[in-house]
C-alpha cells in the first residue's frame, strides 16, 4: 500500500509535512500540498457532507416557513453569490497552471465545489426556514483558517501585475464578512408556532449557529435562575414538533402491533427518534477519534521537546492542540444535547401512550394494574428507558474508545500488550455471570415495589379510616415488610455492580502493570518516557471508557425489565369493543339489545361470567328500573350496556351514535371547583346549569358553602359528604344533555325526601331527562311503578322483565320478594319524604296484598295509623317562622369528614388544596448533612479516606514515581536493554498502583452499604413521617403529590444519589491526584491552578441556583403528571361512558408538555455550563502543556517531568468539565432528598402511645360515658370555632341520634371525639378520663366506628379484617357471620385469604360494607360506638340483618349516630340538635316532638313524622 504522501502524489507536489529542525521557519512548514489539497479538500467534502444533511433534515425533520427577507439574509446571499464568482474567475486565471502545478488545479476545483454547495446550503436554511445553520458558519470559519496557508504560499511568489493575488484579497474579504455575518440569526416568525408574547421562544430557532453552539441564549435565563425564582412562564416553549401531541402521533406511525400485542417497542421507538439517535452517535465516534489525537499530541510534544524543535512551532502545536481540544467539546455538548432531545421524544412518546392506554384498559386489566402500579410505569420504567435513550452515544464511544485504545497500545508496545489485554478478556465471563444475576434481583425489585406502590395506594385513599382504626402500625409493618424485600433485592444487585465496578477499575491497572512486566522483564526493552507516559494515557482513556461499561450494563439491564413491564401493560386487554351483531329495524327506536347474550369481565375460560343468557331490549326514550339485591349483577348490567364487559355469548346491538351519561354508585369527584366538577369541560349555559343545580337538589349546598359553586372541592370529593358526591355526579351527568343515561344505584347515599326529589325533577317521567333513556339500579318501590319497564335480577340472570303491573301478574317468586323488602324499607323512609313529593302508598300497598298472603291485622293497623298521624299533622300549625330557614338546612347532609378547608373555614375562594412549595436557591448543605446521616458516619468516614486519602496519595505516588524513573532512563542515555533498576522502579510503580486500585474497589463495597442503609432509612422515615401526619396535610396534599415522592424521589435515591456521589468522589479524587502529581513536579502550577479552581467553583454555584430551581420544577410538574394519572384512573369508568378520552389525553399533554418544557430547558442549562467548564478546562490543560513545554524545551524540566505535567494536564481537560457537571447532577439528584425530608419535617399528630396511661388497655373505657366540658375546636390557626364550648353528658349505654345541617359541626363533633382534631378549649371525659391524657391508638382502638364510606385496603380479607392477627380464625367466621357475610365469603377463593384488589375494587359496595361491619364486630368489647348512616348500599333484607347485629353485639354501649334519616333515632334514648357549631337541643325524641317550638319538632314536621 502507498505511503500517505505517495498516496496524494498526483495533486500534491513534495510530501505533506516537510521534515522539521531547530532553525524551520514558517514557510519551511507550510508545503503546497498541505495548503493546496489537504486544507482545501477536508473543507470541500466538510460542506458537500453538511449540505447532504440538510437536504435529509429538511425534507424529515424541520417543519418551518421560509426566513423572512431582511437586508442581512441579502447581504449573506449576495455575498455568496459574489463569492462563487470570484472562485471561477480566479480558477479560470490559473487554468494556465494546472498542468504544472496539480495542486492548484485541485484548490480550484475545491474552491468552486466549496462556494457553490454554501451557496446552495443557504438558500436550502433560506427557503426551509433554518436559522443559523452551525454546519455553514464552521464551514466558512475552515475556509477562512485554509486561506492563512494559502496567504504564506502567495507571498513566495507574489506578482504585482497577477489579478490572481487580488483576487485572493477580496476573497479573504468576503470570507471575514460572511464568518462576521454568520454571527448575526435570520429573521424569525414564531407565529406559526402559536408561541405566546411571555414565553421564551424556543432557543434553537432563533440564534445564529455561533450562539447555539455555546447556548448563548440561555444566557438571561441563568441570570435570571441566580435573581429571581423560575416559574414555569419562564421555562423554554415546545415547538410543535416536539409537543407531545405530535411526538405521539409520530409513535403511533411506528409502532408494531400484532393481535392487540406490542411488538419490539425497542425499535419502534429508535425509529422514532433515528435522527437525534444518528446524530448522537455519529458525533460521539467522531469524538471518540479526536479524543485519541490527545495521548498521540502528548507523546509528539514530548519527542518535539526532546528534539529541540523551534519553540514558536511548539507553541502553534500547543494552541492548534487546545483548539481542537475546544472544537471536540463543542461537538461532544451538541452530541449530548441531540442525545437529550431523543430521550425527550421517547419520555412524551411513552408516557402519552401508558396514559392513552390506561384510559382503554378493559376492567380484568384494571384489576392487575392499580394507580400506584401505572404511576410506577411512568416514574421508574419509563424514566429508566428514556434514561438509556441518553446514555446511547456511550454504548458506541466506550467500545470505540476501548479498541482504539487497544490498537494504539498495540502499536506502543508490540505484542507485550497482550499481557495486559489477556487480563482484560479473563474478567469478561466473570461479569457476565455478575451481570445474570443482577437482572434477576432488579426484576425482583421492580415487582415489589409495584406492590408497595399498589398497597400505598389504598393507604392514602384511606387514610382517614386507617387512623380511626388505629391500624397505623399495621400498614406500617406491612409496608416496611415489603420495602425490606424490595431494598434487599437492590441491596444484592448493588453489591454486584460494585464488584463489576471494581473488576473494571482494576482491568486498565492490573494490564497496564502486565503490559509493562513484559515489556521492561520478559522483553528485557527500556521504557522511555513517550512510551510510559503514552501508555499510560491510553490506559487511563481505556480505564474511563471501561468504568462506565458497569453502568451501561446496569442500564441495558434496568431496559429490558422496563420494557417488557411496559410492553406487557400496552399489550394488556383493552376495553371491548364488542361489534353489532343482533340485527334491528333501521325504523326501530333501539337503542340496546341483547339475544341470548352472556357477558364477562375478561376473555379469559376462566374468567367471572356476572351476566349469562342476557334478552333484553332497550327503546328510546324508555325508563327503566333494575331490582335486585347485594351482588346480584345490577352494576354488571349497566357495565354491559356502557361497554365495559366482553360478550362472551349470544347477539347484542348498541346504537353507534348515541351519547352516553353515567352516574356510578360510588362518584367520582374531580379536584376542581364544583362548578367544574358539573360543567366537566362542557360550555358554560347559565339557565340550563341554573335548572341542573335546582334539579339536582344542590341550591342549598352552594349557599352553605362561603365560595359557593366556586368552592373547591379535594381529591375523591374528601370535603363532600357521600350524599352530596352523588348529587354532584348526577348533576354533571344531567349538564351534559346525553341521550342515553346509566344510574347506579345514584340515590342510595342521599336522604329518602332528597332522593324523591331528585326521582321527580331529575329521573322521572317529568324531570329534566324526560324524552331520553334512562337505566337505572333503584330500591323505591315508589320509583318502581313510574318506570316504562323493571328488570329484575338474580344470580346474573333477568329472572323477570316487564312493566309493573305485569310482573304483579306474574307473580315471579324473586320479584315479589324483592318487592316485599323494597315495600318494607319504603315504609321505614317514607314518612320522612317532603309534602311536596310523590304519594309512594297510592297503589302499592294494594299491590303488594295482591303478591302476597294477607297481611295480620296489626300491620294494617300500622300502616292506617301512620297515615292518619301524617294527616293530622298535616292540618295541625305550622311550625315556628324563625325556625323555617333552620329547618331547610339542617335536612342537607354532613361533609363525610371535618372540611379541613379554608372554605369550611371562611375562606372567600374556596380554596383547599395547597400549591406545591418550591424552594429558592442551592440545595441547603443540611441535605447532604441528612443523607450523609442516613448513609452513616462511620462509612462515610471510612469511604472518604479509602476514596481521597489512600487511593490518592498511592495512585499519585504511582505516577511521580513513574515520571522520575522516566528521568532517570532518559539521563542513562540511549540504552535499549533494562536494567535492574527497572525492575526495581517496575516493582514500586506496581505496587503503589494495586493498593490504589484495592481502596478504589473497596469504596465501591462501602458506597453499596451505605446507599441500602439510607435508601431504607430515609423512605421508613417519611412513612412514619405520613402515617402520623394529621388528617389535614391529606386534605391539602393531592395523593399523586404524595406517591411521586414515594416512587420517583425514593427510586432517585435508590438508584441515582449513590452513583452521583460515587461519580463526584472519584472525580475529585482524580483532580487532586493528578494536581498533585502536576504540583509535585512543578510548583508554579499552583499559581494557576487555584484561581482557576475559585473561578471554576464560582461558575459551578452561580449556575446551579438555576440548575435546582428546574429540578424543582421538574419534580413538581411530575407530581403534577401522577396526580392527574391518579385522578383519571379512579374515573376511568365515568371518562370512557361521558366519551371524554380525548378532553383527558388532551389534558394530561399539556400537563406532559409542561413537564417536558422545564427537562428541556434544563437540558440547555445543562449544556450552557458543560460548554463553560470545557472552555475552562481547555484553558488549563493548555496551559499546563504550555508550561511544560516551555521549560522543557529551555531545559529547565527534565523529560519525565515533562510528560507528567502534559499527561495530567491532558487529563484535566476532561476532569474539570465533568466535576462540575456531576457536582451539579448530584446538586439535582439530591433535590429527591430534599422534597422526602420536606415531608418527613411534617407536623405530627400526638404520641400514639404515652408512656404513663392512665387506663389500662384493653379495660378502658368500661361504662362508655361521655362529657364534653367547655369544648372548643378549630381546624386552623386565627380560624373560627366550629364547635363552641360545647358542654354535654352522655350517660353510659344511652343512644343519641346526632342531627344538624351542612356545617352544623355533627361531623367535627364525632372527629373531635377521635381527636382526629385537637381541641382548642375545654376536653372531653370518657369514663372519667381526660382523652387528652391518653395516646392516641389508645383512644382510637378503645372506640369502634362503622363509617357511611367502606374503605378496604389490598391484601388479603383477613387482613382487612384483623390486621393485627390479635383473633384467631373461629372469632374470624363468628364476626363474618354476624356480618352476614358468609355466603360471599364461601365463593371467594382461598376464603380468608382472598385477596382484596386495589380499594377493594373486587367487591361490591355492599360487601365492603358488611366487611366494615365484621370489622367493628370484632371489636365490639368497646362500650363506645359511632355510627354514620352504614347500611345506604346493601339492600333492605341485609339492612334489616346488620341492624339486628347491631342491636345484639352493641346492645350495652354507648352509640353516637349521624342521622340523616329522623326514622332511624326515633326510638333511640337522646337527640343531640346542633346548628352553627352549638347544641341547641338535646333531649329523648318524645320530649322535642312533644315541644311545638323545639327545633327538632319543626324538623319532624318538616319530614312528616309528626
Amino acid at each position: 500500500m502507498a505511503s500517505w504522501p505517495t498516496a496524494l502524489s498526483i495533486p500534491c507536489r513534495g510530501p505533506v509535512f516537510p521534515s522539521i529542525d531547530a532553525n524551520s521557519t514558517v514557510e519551511d512548514v507550510i508545503t503546497p500540498c498541505l495548503g493546496h489539497v489537504i486544507l482545501p479538500g477536508s473543507i470541500a467534502s466538510f460542506i458537500i457532507t453538511g449540505f447532504a444533511f440538510l437536504l435529509f433534515y429538511s425534507k424529515y425533520v424541520i417543519i418551518a416557513p421560509p426566513l423572512q427577507r431582511s437586508p442581512l439574509l441579502t447581504s449573506k446571499l449576495a455575498l455568496s453569490v459574489i463569492h462563487f464568482a470570484i472562485t471561477g474567475i480566479r480558477s479560470f486565471l490559473l487554468v494556465p497552471e494546472w498542468s504544472t502545478e496539480p495542486d492548484v488545479a485541485f484548490a480550484c476545483l475545491t474552491g468552486c465545489l466549496f462556494s457553490w454547495f454554501t451557496l446552495l446550503s443557504y438558500i436550502l436554511c433560506w427557503q426551509k426556514g433554518i436559522i443559523g445553520c452551525i454546519w455553514l458558519h464552521a464551514a466558512w470559519a475552515f475556509h477562512g483558517i485554509a486561506l492563512i496557508p494559502e496567504y504564506f504560499l502567495i507571498i513566495g511568489k507574489f506578482q504585482p501585475d497577477f489579478v490572481d493575488h487580488y483576487l485572493f484579497g477580496i476573497d479573504a474579504i468576503i470570507t471575514v464578512l460572511i464568518v462576521f455575518l454568520f454571527f448575526f440569526a435570520d429573521h424569525y416568525d414564531p407565529s406559526y408556532e402559536n408561541f405566546t408574547e411571555s414565553q421564551r421562544v424556543y432557543p434553537d430557532r432563533t440564534v445564529s449557529g455561533p450562539a447555539r453552539l455555546i447556548f448563548a441564549s440561555t444566557n438571561s435565563f441563568i441570570h435570571d435562575g441566580y435573581k429571581h425564582t423560575l416559574n414555569y412562564d419562564r421555562l423554554f416553549a415546545l415547538p410543535k414538533w416536539q409537543t407531545g401531541s405530535s411526538v405521539h402521533s409520530r409513535y403511533l406511525q411506528h409502532v408494531n402491533r400484532a393481535n392487540g400485542k406490542i411488538r419490539d417497542l425497542f425499535w419502534t421507538l429508535i425509529k422514532l427518534t433515528k435522527i437525534e439517535v444518528i446524530a448522537s452517535i455519529l458525533g460521539d465516534f467522531c469524538a471518540s477519534v479526536s479524543a485519541l489525537s490527545d495521548p498521540f499530541m502528548v507523546q509528539y510534544l514530548v519527542n518535539a521537546v526532546e528534539n529541540n524543535y523551534p519553540l514558536w512551532y511548539l507553541m502553534t502545536a500547543v494552541i492548534c492542540s487546545g483548539i481542537f481540544m475546544e472544537m471536540r467539546f463543542l461537538l461532544s455538548a451538541r452530541v449530548s444535547y441531540y442525545a437529550v432531545r431523543g430521550n425527550l421524544d421517547v419520555w412524551q412518546a411513552l408516557c402519552s401512550e401508558v396514559y392513552r392506554k390506561m384510559l382503554i384498559l378493559s376492567s380484568a386489566a384494571k384489576v392487575k394494574y392499580s394507580a400506584g402500579a401505572v404511576v410506577n410505569l411512568l416514574t421508574t420504567d419509563v424514566d429508566r428507558v428514556k434514561s438509556f435513550w441518553y446514555w446511547i452515544p456511550d454504548y458506541f464511544y466506550a467500545p470505540t474508545m476501548v479498541i482504539l485504545c487497544t490498537l494504539a497500545l498495540f502499536a506502543t508496545l508490540g505484542h507485550n500488550f497482550l499481557y495486559g489485554f489477556a487480563i482484560i478478556l479473563a474478567f469478561i465471563p466473570v461479569n457476565a455471570l455478575l451481570v445474570r444475576y443482577a437482572s434477576k434481583f432488579e426484576e425482583r425489585q421492580m415487582t415489589f415495589k409495584d406492590d408497595r406502590l399498589k398497597l400505598m395506594t389504598d393507604v392514602l385513599s384511606g387514610m382517614k379510616v386507617l387512623k380511626l382504626y388505629a391500624w397505623e402500625n399495621s400498614m406500617l409493618a406491612r409496608i416496611a415488610s415489603i420495602r425490606k424485600s424490595e431494598v434487599t433485592q437492590q441491596k444484592n444487585a448493588t453489591y454486584l455492580y460494585s464488584c463489576m465496578e471494581g473488576t473494571f477499575a482494576a482491568c486498565p491497572i492490573l494490564a497496564t502493570i502486565a503490559s509493562f512486566i513484559g515489556y521492561v522483564i520478559i522483553d528485557g526493552q527500556k521504557l522511555n518516557a513517550q512510551k510510559a507516559f503514552l501508555t499510560l494515557i491510553l490506559f487511563n482513556y481505556m480505564r474511563s471508557s471501561i468504568y462506565t461499561l458497569p453502568n451501561l450494563v446496569k442500564m441495558i439491564i434496568n431496559l429490558r425489565i422496563s420494557l417488557k413491564r411496559l410492553t406487557d401493560f400496552l399489550s394488556e386487554d383493552e376495553v371491548p369493543q364488542n361489534a353489532n351483531n343482533l340485527r334491528v329495524s333501521d325504523a326501530d327506536d333501539t337503542v340496546f339489545a341483547v339475544k341470548d347474550a352472556t357477558y364477562a369481565w375478561s376473555t379469559d375460560s376462566d374468567a367471572c361470567v356476572p351476566l349469562k343468557e342476557l334478552n333484553f331490549t332497550l327503546k328510546r326514550g324508555e325508563l327503566i328500573g333494575v331490582i335486585g339485591r347485594v351482588g346480584a349483577g345490577k352494576s354488571s348490567f349497566l357495565s354491559a350496556i356502557c361497554g365495559e364487559l366482553y360478550r362472551t355469548g349470544g347477539r347484542s346491538y348498541k346504537d353507534p351514535n348515541i351519547s352516553t351519561a353515567f352516574a356510578s354508585q360510588e362518584p367520582w369527584i374531580q379536584n376542581m371547583t364544583l362548578k367544574d366538577n358539573i360543567l366537566f369541560g362542557a360550555p358554560l349555559d347559565d339557565d340550563y346549569y341554573r335548572k341542573t343545580v335546582d334539579a339536582c337538589a344542590l341550591r342549598e349546598d352552594f349557599t352553605a358553602l362561603a365560595a359557593g359553586d366556586q368552592t373547591e372541592i379535594g381529591e375523591r370529593g374528601l370535603n363532600l359528604s357521600g350524599g352530596q358526591k352523588a348529587r354532584v355526579a348526577l348533576a354533571r351527568a344531567v349538564y351534559q344533555r346525553a341521550e342515553l343515561y346509566i344510574m347506579d344505584d345514584t340515590l342510595s347515599a342521599v336522604d329518602s325526601h332528597v332522593g324523591a326529589h331528585l326521582f321527580q325533577h331529575v329521573i322521572g317521567p317529568e324531570g329534566i331527562l324526560k324524552g331520553t333513556t334512562r337505566v337505572f339500579a333503584l330500591n323505591s318501590i315508589g320509583f318502581l311503578e313510574q318506570c316504562d319497564r323493571i328488570i329484575a335480577i338474580k344470580d346474573g340472570n333477568f329472572v323477570d322483565v316487564g312493566t309493573f303491573a305485569e310482573l304483579v301478574t306474574r307473580q315471579n317468586p324473586v320479584f315479589v320478594e324483592l318487592v316485599k323488602e323494597l315495600q318494607t324499607k319504603q315504609e321505614d323512609v317514607e314518612t320522612e319524604a317532603p309534602e311536596q313529593t310523590i304519594n309512594l302508598y297510592d297503589e302499592s300497598d294494594d299491590i303488594l296484598v295482591d303478591l302476597t298472603s294477607p297481611p295480620d291485622e296489626p300491620q294494617i293497623m300500622l300502616r292506617e295509623h301512620r297515615r292518619t298521624v301524617s294527616t293530622n299533622s298535616a292540618e295541625s300549625a305550622p311550625p315556628p317562622a324563625s325556625f323555617s330557614r333552620q329547618v331547610s338546612a339542617i335536612h342537607s347532609p354532613a361533609p363525610a369528614h371535618p372540611p379541613t378547608s379554608d372554605s369550611a373555614n371562611g375562606n372567600l375562594n374556596g380554596n383547599l388544596i395547597e400549591e406545591e412549595d418550591l424552594a429558592y436557591g442551592n440545595v441547603g448543605f443540611k441535605m447532604y448533612i441528612d443523607y450523609c446521616r442516613a448513609f452513616g458516619r462511620y462509612l462515610i468516614g471510612a469511604y472518604i479516606f479509602g476514596m481521597f486519602v489512600v487511593r490518592t496519595f498511592f495512585e499519585s505516588a504511582s505516577e511521580v514515581k513513574l515520571a522520575s524513573w522516566m528521568s532517570a532512563a532518559a539521563a542513562a542515555g540511549n540504552s535499549s536493554a533494562s536494567t535492574p533498576s527497572d525492575v526495581h522502579n517496575l516493582a514500586i510503580y506496581g505496587i503503589l498502583a494495586v493498593i490504589a486500585m484495592i481502596a478504589l474497589t473497596l469504596s465501591t463495597a462501602i458506597v453499596a452499604i451505605g446507599s441500602y442503609r439510607a435508601s431504607k432509612g430515609l423512605h421508613d422515615e417519611l412513612l412514619m413521617s405520613l402515617l402520623r401526619s394529621p388528617m389535614a396535610f391529606f386534605d391539602r396534599t393531592p395523593m399523586g403529590r404524595i406517591l411521586n415522592r414515594l416512587s420517583k424521589d425514593i427510586q432517585s435515591i435508590d438508584n441515582e444519589v449513590p452513583g452521583k456521589i460515587t461519580y463526584v468522589m472519584s472525580c475529585s479524587a482524580d483532580i487532586v491526584m493528578y494536581v498533585a502529581s502536576a504540583i509535585f513536579v512543578l510548583p508554579v502550577l499552583v499559581a494557576i491552578v487555584i484561581p482557576v479552581l475559585a473561578f471554576v467553583i464560582a461558575l459551578t454555584r452561580y449556575y446551579t441556583y438555576a440548575a435546582v430551581q428546574l429540578r424543582r420544577l421538574c419534580s413538581k410538574s411530575w407530581s403534577n403528571v401522577a396526580s392527574h394519572t391518579q385522578e383519571s384512573y379512579t374515573g376511568i369508568a365515568s371518562i370512557r361512558s361521558f366519551n371524554a378520552r380525548e378532553k383527558f389525553t388532551s389534558k394530561m399533554g399539556f400537563v406532559l408538555n409542561r413537564a417536558i418544557e422545564a427537562a428541556l430547558t434544563e437540558c440547555v442549562c445543562n449544556r450552557w455550563i458543560s460548554v463553560r467548564m470545557d472552555f475552562l478546562t481547555v484553558i488549563i490543560g493548555t496551559v499546563f502543556t504550555g508550561l511544560a513545554t516551555y521549560l522543557g524545551h529551555s531545559g529547565a524540566l527534565a523529560t519525565g517531568s515533562v510528560a507528567l505535567v502534559m499527561s495530567t494536564g491532558g487529563m484535566l481537560r476532561g476532569l474539570l468539565g465533568y466535576i462540575a457537571r456531576v457536582l451539579k447532577d448530584l446538586e439535582m439528584s439530591i433535590v429527591s432528598v430534599e422534597r422526602v425530608t420536606e415531608y418527613m419535617n411534617n407536623d405530627h399528630e400526638a404520641e400514639w402511645r404515652k408512656e404513663l396511661e392512665p387506663v389500662e388497655a384493653g379495660n378502658w373505657p368500661t361504662a362508655g360515658e361521655v362529657k364534653f366540658v367547655d369544648f372548643g375546636l378549630r381546624y386552623r390557626e386565627n380560624s373560627p370555632l366550629v364547635l363552641k364550648h360545647l358542654n354535654l353528658v352522655i350517660p353510659a349505654g344511652t343512644k343519641v341520634g346526632i342531627v344538624g345541617r351542612t356545617g352544623a359541626g355533627k361531623t367535627s363533633l364525632t372527629m373531635a371525639l377521635f381527636r382526629m382534631i385537637e381541641p382548642t378549649t375545654g376536653t372531653i371525659f370518657i369514663d372519667g378520663i381526660d382523652f387528652t391524657t391518653v395516646g392516641l391508638h389508645t383512644l382510637r382502638e378503645n372506640i369502634t366506628i362503622i363509617p357511611q364510606e367502606p374503605v378496604l385496603f389490598c391484601g388479603t380479607l383477613r387482613e382487612n379484617l384483623d390486621p393485627f392477627n390479635a383473633f384467631d380464625d373461629s372469632a374470624l367466621w363468628r364476626a363474618i357471620d354476624q356480618a352476614h357475610l358468609r355466603g360471599f365469603v364461601d365463593e371467594f377463593t382461598g376464603k380468608l385469604e382472598y385477596e382484596i384488589g386495589e380499594g377493594g375494587g373486587n367487591l361490591s359496595v355492599g360487601q365492603r360494607q358488611l366487611v366494615c361491619l365484621a370489622r367493628a364486630i370484632l371489636r365490639r368489647t368497646s362500650r363506645l360506638l359511632v355510627l354514620d348512616e352504614a347500611t345506604a348500599a346493601v339492600d333492605h333484607e341485609t339492612d334489616s340483618l346488620i341492624q339486628a347485629s347491631i342491636r345484639t353485639e352493641f346492645n350495652n354501649c354507648t352509640i353516637l349516630t349521624i342521622a340523616h334519616r329522623l326514622n332511624t333515632i326515633l326510638d333511640y334514648d337522646k337527640v343531640l340538635v346542633m346548628d352553627a357549631g352549638e347544641i341547641r337541643e338535646f333531649d329523648s325524641p318524645t320530649n322535642l316532638l312533644a315541644d311545638n317550638n323545639s327545633l327538632f319538632y319543626a324538623l319532624a314536621a318538616q319530614a312528616k313524622i309528626v
